[in-house]
Formats: structure tokens, sequence, C-alpha cells
């Protein structure tokens, strides 16, 4: 439990009524005096007048408060700007001229990109873990409201030696770390950047819209560059605001964090990145789907649960929402309809169960609400061996759009973010000391291994474009290497799991009657007769993507009943009654992200897609649905015997923004065959595709949470 001194509102409004504010103002403490007066830098959002200001040119009260903290506590915090960390004035925002400042066209109004730094400088970096926290979008500005607030919090509790307890509640395990400020800031790093600074001015003054996009008329959260299929040097793209690794913002910043990963860290990864996004009513704890190895995917799982039982912290502090935010239907409560029957069942979902609001549950991202996912996001750079390695969330809180400020309403979006944070802090200084539990495998495991790899060593056939970017920033982008195939993933679950699964070549596949089960992952071996003879005798076969194309030669089930199609991402729409489904996230639907492996997803899908007043608004993208999803006839399945475990209607049309509905297709299920049980993935490992701009290098896999929960049940053999 976390244990805060916490200011009520009526004193919070004493405080805003004794001070006269200048215009926008939200006001921000600027001198020491003011800091006195107030108690604070950056005042409590219930004591403010408005979100804070970005200031002309950047010079505001973000800036402002931040160089009064500096002032006031040198030890513990910085504020500066990439460009003077890069020691390059071209590292700022394009500017409402949507002119890059190289360009000799540029007005010169490009802003800072600025950082703010908090640590303990007294011990040295060296045993430190990192962790960078984003307001990746500015239409969105709860995170940085509430960021900044955090930050302020931390570094004033640990310069006047506070006892105030910090904790990341509990997770996969019932263990909670607990720790002071002054124990986080010798233990860690921690960044706090806004990329969108063109988005946050519009937004200043009273009634204004903060804008997602920079002075390009580029979404701020698709500018920077991740593992897998890269936006490809297309005008329609453009036009439509989205481009890899072509705007100042996009650059300046993954240059100077990837320079802070190779230069401090010594390429070590960051611990954990945390990128703040907001609408309401809804909550969603969005895992990324770049970089991901099996503990790393569970790391993200774990702190994903313990962001959302600190953040079930925040409505009590405050009492019943219907007293707490009397704000008409402008407040949090009205704006948050009760339908968790859409979304699963009560256990499943971090409800209040006093309240209606649904606060926050972990999901992957095309999972939620939004029912999209994204390239080039920050949350997806953070996450990316090519990089900052962490393991990385993204965070669509409570939070209402920039207009109208409601200060009731917005302590409570602030106080939330504070726990999120929070969380991911302790968790970042507690990371050597949180060991995840290990899925215990009954017996010998064996996988497939074709020795396919995919590699850039033989020839890329989809090379970087030259010239690409060809700015005074970056120059041009070069090649990152990759050396990937689908059966890392068996290689890598020696993390996770008390002993790995065994490598077995084409000329070992004699040998495989001594396992219990044998996986084929999206492999068709020409030997098919002892994998008949294996699952015939008792063992379980389990097969994955293209294998599935084995099945009428194991079974009586006929070869049309076969079929590969075409989806959005892997998906499996699942029947929760079945054993092995017990316990997945609420809304699992992912069974693996096609974007690290690098097969492109349909642009038209993405929400953002009509946002845009260009005269190319209507033109298609060239991008049309490509991951790949293998099914079997449901009625083939089950008139053999088979139980079907999910489906997937891959759409006929692949420009179609629509998933299919039916039913009819078997994409995850088992069958008795002899003594044995045969058991089919239909989305789960495709091996990774250079056939499309992957400029940033290739992950092995992309496998969901569920699709690794499930896998894991059956290669334990408990299902």
């Amino acid at each position: 439990m976390v244990r805060r001194r916490l200011v009520s509102f009526a004193s919070l409004v004493l405080v805003a009524c004794l001070v006269a504010p200048a215009a926008f103002a939200t006001p921000v403490s600027k001198t020491e005096d003011e800091y006195n007066l107030y108690g604070r830098a950056f005042l409590e959002p219930a004591a403010s007048t408005n979100y804070m200001q970005f200031g002309e040119g950047g010079h505001g009260e973000f800036e402002w408060g931040f160089q009064l903290l500096e002032k006031l506590f040198p030890r513990y915090i910085e504020i500066t700007t990439v460009a003077d960390e890069l020691n390059d004035k071209n590292a700022v925002s394009v500017g409402a001229d949507g002119v890059p400042a190289w360009d000799p066209a540029d007005t010169g109004d490009g802003l800072p990109l600025h950082v703010v730094i908090a640590t303990d400088s007294n011990v040295p970096d060296r045993k430190k873990e990192y962790i960078v926290i984003a307001a990746g979008h500015s239409g969105e500005p709860c995170g940085r409201e509430g960021g900044a607030r955090f930050m302020e919090d931390v570094v004033t509790a640990a310069a006047n030696g506070s006892e105030q307890i910090f904790d990341n509640a509990t997770g996969l395990t019932d263990k909670t770390f607990e720790m002071t400020a002054s124990q986080i800031l010798k233990r860690t790093k921690i960044y706090f950047i806004s990329p969108s600074p063109d988005g946050w001015l519009v937004g200043d003054g009273y009634g204004a819209e903060h804008s997602q996009y920079n002075g390009a008329n580029i979404n701020s959260n698709r500018i920077g560059y991740s593992d897998g299929w890269s936006f490809p040097r297309s005008s329609i793209l453009f036009a439509k605001g989205y481009t890899t690794y072509s705007q100042p913002e996009g650059i300046s910043m993954t240059k100077y964090l990837t320079e802070v990963r190779r230069k401090e860290l010594r390429g070590k990864p960051f611990a954990i990145g945390m990128d703040m996004h907001g609408p309401t009513p809804l909550g969603f704890i969005l895992l990324h789907d770049e970089g991901l190895d099996p503990e790393k995917l569970q790391r993200m799982v774990d702190l994903g649960v313990r962001v959302g039982h600190n953040m079930e912290e925040t409505l009590p502090i405050f009492g019943p929402l219907d007293s707490a935010l009397d704000t008409g239907t402008e407040g949090v409560r009205d704006n948050a309809p009760d339908d968790r029957d859409n979304f699963g069942t009560q256990d499943n979902i971090m409800w209040r169960s006093q309240d209606t609001v649904r606060w926050g549950f972990v999901t992957h991202i095309v999972d939620s609400f939004l029912g999209y996912t994204a390239a080039g996001s920050w949350g997806g750079f953070f996450s990316s061996n090519s990089g900052l390695d962490a393991a990385s969330l993204s965070y669509e809180i409570n939070c209402r759009p920039s207009s109208p400020w409601v200060g009731a309403d917005q302590q409570v979006y602030a106080d939330n973010v504070r726990h999120v944070l929070e969380t991911g802090v302790v968790t970042t200084a507690a990371w050597s000391k949180m060991p995840l539990p290990k899925t215990e495998i009954d017996g010998r495991v064996g996988f497939y291994e074709s020795g396919e790899r995919v590699t850039d060593k033989d020839g890329n056939p989809m090379p970087v474009p030259k010239n690409y970017p060809g700015n005074p920033l970056v120059g041009d982008v070069k090649q990152i290497p990759y050396d990937v195939e689908n059966t890392d993933y068996f290689r890598d679950l020696k993390a996770i799991v008390d002993h790995a699964p065994e490598e077995v070549t084409a000329d070992e596949l004699g040998s495989i009657s001594t396992f219990d089960r044998f996986v084929v992952p999206d492999a068709v071996p020409d030997n098919v007769s002892v994998l008949k003879d294996f699952v015939e005798g008792g063992g379980d076969l389990i097969l994955t993507d293209a294998a599935l194309q084995l099945v009428p030669q194991l079974t009586d089930i006929d070869t049309k009943a076969v079929e590969q199609g075409f989806g959005y991402v892997g998906y499996s729409d699942l029947d929760r009654s079945q054993p092995l489904t017990k316990g997945l996230l609420a809304t699992a639907w992912q069974m693996y992200a096609p974007t690290p492996i690098g097969i492109p997803l349909l642009m038209e899908r993405d929400g953002y897609w009509g946002n845009t007043n260009n005269p190319q608004a209507d033109a298609p993208s060239p991008t049309k649905n490509s991951a790949p999803i293998w099914t079997i006839d449901r009625d083939a399945w089950e008139a053999a015997g088979g139980t079907t475990v999910g489906t997937a209607d891959p759409p006929k049309d692949r420009k179609s923004v629509a998933d299919g509905t039916n039913q009819d297709k078997t994409e995850i299920g088992f069958i008795k065959v002899g003594e044995g049980r045969l058991v089919i993935f239909g989305a789960l490992l495709p091996q990774p595709s250079e056939a499309y701009d992957h400029w940033f290098g290739l992950d092995a896999y992309g496998v969901s949470d569920a699709a690794q929960k499930m896998l894991l049940r059956v290669l334990s053999g408990k299902f």
C-alpha cells in the first residue's frame, strides 16, 4: 500500500485563490518566492487554472518549473534539450512552417525537445537501471501533466529526506517492493521526454486544443523507428502523416536516447519504457510487440498487472466519484459506461467493484478499444532491439482531451499517472531483484529446426532507399543487420521454463520417439511418416502456421479443408470456456504481431488514417492485410473428433478493414491421433519476411501473451 501525505481539495483551492495568475498561467512557480508561496513548482491540478503552457519558443511553464527545481535540487534533477546534448542546432521540431531547421527555407521556428533527468548524481550511473517516460501524443496531455508533477514529487521527497514510501504493488508474484524516493534515485536514472512540441504549443491558451501532429502534419507518434516493417517511402503515406525516421523530432530524440544507451549503459538495454496517452473513459495498459523474447514479454505483463493494481489506489484517495467529481456530464464517472460484459469476466479485468469506471487493464494494443496497432511509435522504439530494448508499455489512461480544464477531474487523472509512473520507477529500481516464476515442463520437448535462417548476410531484397533520409541530422540510414529464425523462440524459452525445448534437425527426425512433445513451427518436413508414428505412439505433436498442411497426412481430414488467409495481425477468436484459454488477458485476440517480423499492416485500419486535409486523403495506401493465418474447415476438424479452441476468418478482400465474423474455420485446436494428440496453432510463429521494408532489422517472432500462455500449457503437457 502506498503511503502519502495528501493535501485536501479545500487547501488546494485556497492556494489558487491567493494567486493572481498571469494570462493562461497554470500557475507554475518561476521563482523561489513563488515556490514558497505555492508549496510546489507545478501546482496540483485542483489548484490550477489550465494545462501547462509550452510557451513561445518553448520558454514557458514546463521549462520554468523544471529550471526552478534544478536550481533548488541540483543533485537530483536536470533539464536540458536534445539540441544541447547532441550539440546540433538542427535537433529541434519541424515547427509550424513545416520546414526542418536544416532547410534554407526554414523560418527558424523549430521548438526545443526538452529532456528532464532525475537521479542521484552522487551515485555513479553504472550502478543504475534506466527508465524513459514519454508523452508521445500532445493531444493527450494528462501524461505530461501527471508526469511533471510525479518528477517533482520524487525529487522533492529525495532532497528532503522524506520517509514517504513508494511501491510497485503485486504482479505475477505476490512480491511487492517498497522504497523511499532517495532509494529510487540512487538506483535509477529517469528520463522524462515530450517529443511533440509543435502539437503542444498550438494548445497554449484557454480553450485551445493540443494537436497530435507536428508542423509538417505528420503524426507525432509515427515518427520513430522500430524493429521490422518500416513505412515505405510513399507520398500517400507521407500525406496521411506516416513516415519512418524522416522528421527531426523522431531522428533527434531516438538518436539522443540510443547514444545514452551506447555511452552510459554500454549497450545494455533500458529497463523500462512508458509512453503516456489517454482518452476517457477507457483505460488500457498496452503491451508492445517489438523486440520481445519470452522473458521480456513476461516482465511486461508483470509490470502491467502491477500498474493496474496501483492505478486502483487513485480513486479511494478522493472517495466516491459521485462526490469527488461533481461536474455533471463532463465528469469522469458519467463518461464511463458499465459495459464490462463486453470485455470478459470481472476476474480478468481490473475493476473497482463499487464504481463503473473501467480504470485500466492489460492488453496488446490491437486487442484494446483502439482496434489497430502501429509501426514507428515511441513505445515501439523503446521496446525494439534496435532502439532501447526496454520492457515497454503504453497507457491509454483515463484522461479527457485538452479542453476544457476541470480541476477536480484533472486531479484524478494526474494522480492516476502518478500511480502508473510510481510503479514503473520502483520496478526499475528493483529490476535485478525481480526474477519471474518459471514454467515446469513435464518430460522432454523437442522442436523441428529447418535451418532456414533469415539474414542480411546473403543479400537484402529490400535495402534502405538511397539517400534516405539524407539530412544533416542523420545523413543516410544504414541497414541494421539481422540473423533470425522463428525457432529462436524455443531457444529463448530457457529463461522462463525449467528446461528448454531441444533442437532436432531434419537428419535427426528419426530420434523423436524419445520426446514427450514435439513442435513443427511453420515448416513441412519431408519425413511425415516419422511424425505420424510419433503421435500415434502417444506423443503430443504441435503444428504451427504452414505446418497445418501436414494435417491431412496425419488424419482423415481432406487436403481441401486446409486453407491459408491473410489478416491484419495473426489472431484467433477464442472459446473462453476451453481450459486452454483459462486466465488469459480479458480481450486476448492477437496471436502474433506481424510488424516485428517484417510484415506490413493495412494502413487504412489505423485510427488516424482519415485525420488529414491533404488532397490525397482518398488515395489508397500501398499496403494490404499480409499476416499469414492457416485454418482447417471446422466441420471437417470436429467430424474427425477434433476440439476447436479458436477460430479465424481472415477477410477475402485483403484491403478490408473488417475481420470476418464466421466461426467455421478452426485455427487453434487439438485432436486425438492414435494414442497421442495433435495440436494446431494456425497463426503463431511464421518465419520473418524480407519481402518488405525493414531498415532497422527484423525480430525472430512476435508471439503475444495469450499465444505464449497457451503454447506453454501445451508444451508442459497441462491441457
